[in-house]
């Protein structure tokens, strides 16, 4: 999986500008558009470090495809948690029975997306299944990284718990 992915189109990118710059890696245009939109994109680019280059008829057809791209393109840095300690989280993560077979099948699974931490909870413990809320308390705080162990394994919490319930009343 590359590092890096690419987003076409003024809004898009007008829009990753405003949210977040530091994941522009560049930004290329086409050359000699000087519509205003396009002209005030490239000033709000500069003015927060990103670089900006002209770019090729075949930058856009490799990049945007059929895309419609409005004449920019912008190749964005993906965001994974890469500061967390993998053997940390599975050693954790495998302390549940469920959990623990899928751990083992991914070694070292990293989320993706954005981990700037701007809430009551850390991104790697956010939970969006609320039928996990309890189960989950004991992946604190990995429990993003327990979610994702299921997801990718097509369990949903509500699976889980049907299961869990399956056996106590065995």
């Amino acid at each position: 999986m590359s590092a890096s992915e690419w987003i076409h189109g003024l809004h898009a990118v007008e829009a990753l500008i405003a949210r977040s710059p530091e994941r522009i890696e560049e930004l290329l245009l086409t050359p000699g558009r000087r519509d205003q939109r396009l002209l005030r994109l490239r000033e709000s680019a500069v003015a927060v470090g990103i670089v900006c280059r002209d770019a090729r008829k075949d930058d856009f057809e490799r990049h945007a495809g059929d895309g419609v791209h409005q004449g920019v393109l912008a190749r964005v840095r993906r965001v994974f948690d890469l500061s967390a300690d993998p053997d940390a989280i599975g050693r954790d993560l495998s302390a549940d029975p469920a959990l623990k077979p899928l751990v083992a099948a991914r070694p070292g699974l990293r989320l993706p997306g954005e981990w700037i931490d701007d809430g009551d909870e850390a991104p790697n413990d956010r939970l969006d299944d609320e039928t996990l809320a309890t189960r989950a308390e004991t992946w604190r705080p990995w429990r993003a990284y327990g979610a994702l162990h299921l997801a990718l394994a097509g369990i949903s919490g509500a699976d889980l718990m049907e299961s869990d319930d399956a056996k106590c009343a065995a």
